[in-house]
């Protein structure tokens, strides 16, 4: 998230090869076929949509925009904590515009 204060909650929050390596899996998937999707768990209860962190990891951000503009769909959920267990709320809009970074 960029802040308490900002509606956006984003990802990731460090570098993620890794991330961009499952992003490109997806979308191979996508394109002979397969269903692809890459589910945002939000564990959060402020913020009012998901957007990835542009300013921290481009090249994952990128990699997320050319997966979704393959077919990949991207979903947000939040998750809700009880005191007795964890449980999937309300889905997240997805906001994959590239801000003014400026």
């Amino acid at each position: 998230m960029d802040s308490i204060f900002t509606s956006r909650l984003r990802f990731p929050d460090a570098v993620s090869e890794r991330g961009r390596k499952y992003l490109g899996l997806l979308q191979a998937a996508v394109e002979l076929g397969n269903r692809g999707v890459m589910l945002y768990a939000v564990n959060r209860p402020e913020g009012q949509c998901f957007a990835p962190a542009w300013s921290i990891d481009p090249a994952y951000t990128e990699r997320l925009t050319a997966a979704a503009e393959a077919g990949v769909e991207v979903l947000a959920v939040r998750i809700r904590h009880t005191e007795t267990h964890l449980e999937v709320g309300e889905g997240l809009p997805v906001d994959l515009t590239m801000p003014n970074l400026q």
